[in-house]
């Protein structure tokens, strides 16, 4: 469970939001624990989803969690461990890393530009020499088998994503020394525009497209190399804006440090 998920937990079951629940709110009271209520809007919260989006096992895992939270934290009150400074000390930790993460989400972020992502692939191109075969590969889903099977039959590697009865889910670059033993027997044999055999499962049904292929020791075109390039730059603005909201944050509120190293 992640920060966000921790502290969020904590607010809720300590009544920090959503409390003075109003009628309406008690109509919407799924599950009841001593002195706390969960409702489908605070589902909603620590899910970060709409109630109706989320499946029945996410549905399930969100209150599960809540309750053994809301169980814990009411022993917590009953012991007086509200007050307890370890706690107090590391509540304040979390919520800090809370309040950054929601405040460089909220600064001014862009997609990398293409020169950016050529000037960095040109820089860096030995480190794209790959030390084993790799697939890049597209995953298509679509509602049902046959529209996707449609979609396949119709397909232009031009089109747009996302375009037709069929959703471009995700592009990435899979190792064969990172596979799993499923994923490397569906892409025996395939050659670059080949497909997969479709796959249906309760969400609907998808396929894989292989757009490339690379032999160990060769060097990834800037088509295979653009996604861990795009997440690279982006971890890197990340960690400037980081350093320069942190600078701007130090001179907001002036720093006295009264002990020597």
């Amino acid at each position: 469970m992640n920060l966000k998920h921790i502290l969020l937990l904590v607010l809720l079951t300590a009544g920090l939001i959503g409390c003075g629940k109003t009628a309406k709110d008690q109509e919407n009271v799924l599950v009841q624990t001593g002195s706390e209520t969960l409702t489908r809007e605070e589902v909603e919260i620590i899910a970060g989803a709409p109630y109706d989006s989320l499946t029945n096992e996410e549905r399930w895992s969100v209150i599960n969690r809540w309750i053994g939270s809301a169980v814990l934290l009411q022993e917590g009150r009953r012991r007086g461990l509200d007050d307890d400074p370890m706690i107090l000390s590391r509540l304040n930790e979390i919520k800090a890393e809370l309040y950054l993460s929601k405040l460089l989400y909220e600064m001014e972020d862009t997609s990398p530009s293409d020169s950016a992502v050529r000037a960095y692939y040109d820089e860096h191109i030995s480190e794209f020499i790959q030390t084993s075969d790799s697939y890049l590969l597209e995953l298509y889903r679509a509602d049902d088998c046959s529209s996707l099977a449609s979609f396949i039959a119709e397909f232009k590697p031009e089109q747009e994503s996302g375009t037709g009865a069929a959703v471009l889910e995700q592009s990435w670059l899979a190792r064969t020394d990172q596979m799993n033993g499923f994923l490397q027997t569906l892409l025996v044999g395939l050659n670059p525009g080949d497909w997969t055999e479709v796959q249906s499962d309760p969400d609907g049904c998808r396929a894989l497209r292989v757009v490339s292929t690379y032999l160990a020791g060769e060097t990834l075109d800037l088509k295979g190399a653009r996604e861990e390039i795009e997440m690279q730059l982006m971890t890197d603005s990340n960690h400037r804006q980081r350093d320069e909201l942190m600078s701007e944050l130090r001179r907001r509120f002036p720093v006295n440090v009264l002990v020597e190293e």
